[in-house]
Parts: C-alpha cells; sequence; structure tokens
C-alpha cells in the first residue's frame, strides 16, 4: 500500500526483505514491495554476488544504495563500489567517526582524482 501512495515520489528503500539476494530481489519487485534496495556485500557473501544483486535491481527498475556493515571497520571498498558499479548511493552514516570518515575521505578522493567516474559526488 506504501509503494502505490510514495512510489514514483519518494524512494523506498527496502533491507531484511531482500538481504541482498536475487532471489528475493526478483518476488520483492514482482510483487511491488519497493522501487530501492540496500546492498550490504557482507550479507550475501562474495563481491560476485553483490554484483548479481545490483544487476538483478536493475533490470527491474530498482535503484540501489550500498550499505556498510554494523560494527564497521575503516575498510573503503564500498565507496570504490559505488562509484565502480554506477550505484551513486552509500549508507554509511554521519561524518561521526572515523570508520565512516574513512568511506567519505575515500569517495572525496575519487572525485577529486577520477572527475569522470563520480556521477554527481564531486
Amino acid at each position: 500500500m506504501q509503494t502505490a501512495v510514495a512510489g514514483g515520489h519518494v524512494q523506498l528503500v527496502c533491507y531484511d526483505l531482500y538481504v541482498t539476494d536475487p532471489a528475493r530481489i526478483r518476488d520483492g519487485a514482482e510483487h511491488g514491495y519497493s522501487d530501492a534496495m540496500l546492498i550490504k556485500p557482507n550479507q550475501i557473501g562474495t563481491v560476485t554476488e553483490t554484483f548479481d544483486a545490483i544487476t538483478t535491481a536493475r533490470e527491474l527498475g530498482m535503484t540501489c544504495m550500498v550499505s556498510h556493515r554494523s560494527g564497521e571497520t575503516a575498510d573503503t571498498f564500498i565507496a570504490d563500489l559505488v562509484v565502480g558499479t554506477g550505484v551513486g548511493q552509500i549508507k554509511s552514516g554521519a561524518p561521526a567517526r572515523g570508520e565512516r570518515v574513512a568511506k567519505y575521505n575515500r569517495l572525496k578522493n575519487i572525485a577529486l582524482n577520477h572527475p569522470d567516474l563520480t556521477y554527481g559526488l564531486a
């Protein structure tokens, strides 16, 4: 019901429903549960499976947002994943802790050194 009312006006991002799993993404798209999904690479298991989830969502007309995991480290891989896949959205939280700032700094570095890849992140 929420998708019917708000869909097209706001981005409705599902997380626990899809758990970065292509089969669950297909099911959610068929039922119109949301128009976007949260991608958590650690949730599905491998980078290849993460790419499959992003590809599936795109094929179904959904947008994606890449998220860090709870208990995150200063590893900046998700910043590269966001830019490299063209997803363009990251969920990393307020830049109040070092592990979050590291991701934003990586995005800034990419924007400064590769402006053609940033899709408006600069």
